[in-house]
C-alpha cells in the first residue's frame, strides 16, 4: 500500500495494482475536483491570488472534517484501514 499525506491532515490508502493514473481510486482527487470546482471559471489578477483562493478553500475543507470524509472514506479504504488494526506488529 501507498500512503499519501495531503495538507488536511488526512492519510490515503491506494491499491499496490492500480494503475499508474486512476483517479478514480484516489481519494484526493474528490478534494481536488471540490477545489476545482470553487477555483476554476473565475478570473485572478495573477497567480498568487489564485493560490490564496485555493488555500481558503482548503482552509474551509479543513474546518468541516465530516464533508472531507464524505469526499474520501470509501468503503475500501475504510476496510484496509480496519485491517491494518487487526494486524500485529513484531
Amino acid at each position: 500500500m501507498i500512503f499519501f499525506i495531503i495538507p488536511l491532515y488526512t492519510i490515503f490508502l491506494i491499491p499496490p495494482n492500480s494503475p499508474s493514473y486512476s483517479p478514480e481510486l484516489n481519494p484526493a482527487e474528490r478534494v481536488f475536483e471540490e477545489v476545482r470546482r470553487r477555483v476554476e471559471g473565475k478570473i485572478y489578477p495573477d497567480l498568487e491570488a489564485k493560490k490564496r483562493a485555493v488555500e481558503k478553500v482548503l482552509k474551509k475543507l479543513a474546518t468541516y472534517p465530516d464533508k472531507v470524509q464524505k469526499l474520501t472514506c470509501w468503503n475500501w479504504i475504510l476496510q484496509s484501514f480496519q485491517s491494518l488494526s487487526n494486524m500485529t506488529l513484531v
